[in-house]
This record gives structure tokens, sequence and C-alpha cells, in this order.
């Protein structure tokens, strides 16, 4: 009789426990509830809100004006600004593309004044007088200022390439590749079989030197030649060498205006010491010095004033190759036997 009374106990407890605990629950749903409700209906307050936003940007129905943004159009007098200011604040861009750039995106930059030049020619004049101050070798190969036929901001873009190193701009054949992670070096990969590196610099006047180090092989030519761009004649499965005449043609369908004379590529084979040239219309042998072995550096100096073009051999002068050079030319190296060189300007 006591064990049932002591279990009616226990059980009479658990209700006890049972119904306050169904009372919090039911109290927390409510209160659940109700935030949730204000939620929805906060919600709802913002969506109608936004939906009447939408309305009046649509131009739907009655609306307030006084609600939408007003834009007023600004215009600067530019007139009024002190040239001399715009021209120093314009010299900091440093570079002739974002110079360009200055004067395409606004007239009053671009656009000759009556005093003179424009605004952003005269900040190309005080880029190239104040900071960048050519040498006097830059300054013989640059294009001249005058009568307003060349500008200070070509003057300042040619410049900009005159200061680039060197490097092998184009590959033409096959088996040539870029060594050591440089495009200014190319190695030969096959046998027999010429390829062709350009360099990316057009030479148009004063006096240029490039070095070219034997890196490898013995069989590589140096030179100068006119440039081009088309090489849709070449089957680079053969190779590609300035001095086959089965290139001739469709080298020659590429002349300009800027191939002044008949000097269109001059060459000097390193290992055998011969200088040659060609008009691209025949084969014409020239001087024959002493030959070039790996390891060793040959230069070629381009005088554009005198027309000539020079041989060197580890710095000492091996002779004059050609003269009557004239118009525009480009440095190439050809090779192949697993030659190698590398190009510096100095």
């Amino acid at each position: 009789r006591k064990r049932r009374r002591r279990y009616a106990g226990m059980s009479e407890a658990d209700d006890r426990e049972g119904v306050a605990a169904k009372r919090s629950k039911t109290n927390d749903d409510s209160d659940n509830k109700e935030g949730l409700l204000r939620m929805i209906e906060e919600l709802n307050a913002r969506n109608e809100e936004l939906e009447s936003e939408n309305r009046v940007l649509r131009g739907e129905g009655r609306h307030d004006d006084s609600r939408l943004p007003v834009v007023t159009k600004r215009t600067v007098d530019l007139s009024r600004v002190d040239p001399s200011l715009v021209t120093q604040v314009a010299s900091f861009l440093c570079r002739s593309r974002e110079l360009l750039g200055m004067a395409l995106t606004c007239k009053a930059f671009g656009q000759r004044r009556p005093s003179g030049s424009s605004l952003v020619e005269e900040a190309a004049r005080q880029l190239l007088v104040n900071h960048l101050r050519p040498s006097d070798f830059e300054r013989n190969a640059l294009p001249q200022y005058g009568n307003g036929t060349i500008a200070w901001l070509p003057i300042l873009h040619e410049l900009e390439k005159l200061r680039i190193p060197l490097k092998f701009s184009k590959l033409v054949g096959r088996g040539m590749e870029y060594s050591g992670g440089s495009e200014s070096s190319v190695f030969s990969m096959l046998y027999s079989v010429y390829s062709t590196a350009i360099a990316n610099y057009v030479m148009k006047r004063g006096v240029h030197y490039a070095s070219f180090k034997l890196i490898g092989g013995d069989d590589t030519v140096v030179g100068v030649a006119r440039p081009f761009r088309d090489f849709g004649f070449v089957n680079e499965t053969e190779g590609f060498y300035m001095f086959d005449n089965g290139h001739f043609d469709g080298i020659l369908a590429q002349r300009t205006a800027a191939w002044v004379g008949n000097v269109h590529c001059c060459q000097y084979q390193c290992s055998y010491g011969t200088a040659n040239w060609t008009d691209f219309q025949g084969y014409k042998r020239g001087i024959h010095w002493e030959g070039s072995d790996k390891g060793d550096t040959v230069g070629l100096l381009v005088d554009l004033n005198e027309g000539s073009l020079s041989v060197y051999k580890n710095g000492r002068l091996l002779g004059m190759a050609k003269d009557g050079l004239a118009g525009e030319y480009c440095f190439f190296s050809a090779m192949c036997d697993y030659s190698g060189v590398s190009i510096e300007r100095e």
C-alpha cells in the first residue's frame, strides 16, 4: 500500500511538471508567433514602399516630384584654368600613350592654341626637356621638331621605344625558341634548317649599335634588313632565311616608300667571317674577315647619317660591311645547327 502511494505521489509530481512545461511551451509559441507576425507586417510595409518607388520611377500614377533626385549639369570653363598648371599636372603622366589619351578625352587639351602648341604637346615637351633629357646620341636618332610637321608627342613616343631593351619580337621558321626565359635570347633546335629572329626596333635615323653574344653552335648570321610584317609566303616547315632567293618575291611584294635605295639586307656570317648584302633580286658577296666562335660578341654599328654598316668582334673594329644604306632597317639573326645568340642595345 505504501509502495502504491509512493508511485502515486511521483505520478502527481510528474503531472504537475508536465503541465508547467506545456504552459511554458505554449507561452513560447505564442511569443514566437507574435514576433513572426510583426516581422511579416514590417516586410509587407517595406515591400509596399519599394513597389511605390518603382511605380514612381516608371512614371505610373501620381507621385511627388520632391522625392526625385535633382540632377544639375555641370561644366568647367577650362579657359579660366591656368594653362601652366594643366601642363604641369599633365607632365606627371610620364608616357606618350597617357598624354594621347588625355588629348582624346578633352578637345581643349589636344587642340592647338593660338599661342602655339596644345596643352598636351607642351606637357610632352616639358617631359622631354626637364625629366627624360635625351642624350646627344638619342637626339640624333629622334625625329626633329619643326614647322608643325613633327610634334613633341611623336618625339616622346619614339624616345620611349628607343629606350626599350632590344628583343627578338618575331621568330620565323621552325625549331627556334627563346632561351633562358628572355625574348632577347634565341636558340635553334634543328640541324641544317635556318630560322630567323627579327628585333623589335625599327631604325629610321641616327646611329645604332647592337651586340650579339654567340651562345652556342657555329652557324649564326647577324645583320640588318628592311622591316616587314607579312610572313604568309613563308613555309615555316622549311625554315626562313632572307638570303634564300625563293623568298625574294614575297619580301619585295611588301616594299614601301621607306625602302630607300637598293641595300635591303646586309649580313655577317659569324663562323666564316664574310659580309654579304642583297637587293632581294640577287646575292651580292662582300668582304671577308676572320670568323667568330662561341663566346665571342659580334657588334653591328648602323650609321644612317653616313649610310654605313660596320662590324665589330669583341669590341674591335673589323671594318665596314656595306655603304649606301638608306631608309628603315631592323636587326635580325638567322641560325641553324643548334646555334644560339642574345642581343643587346649599346
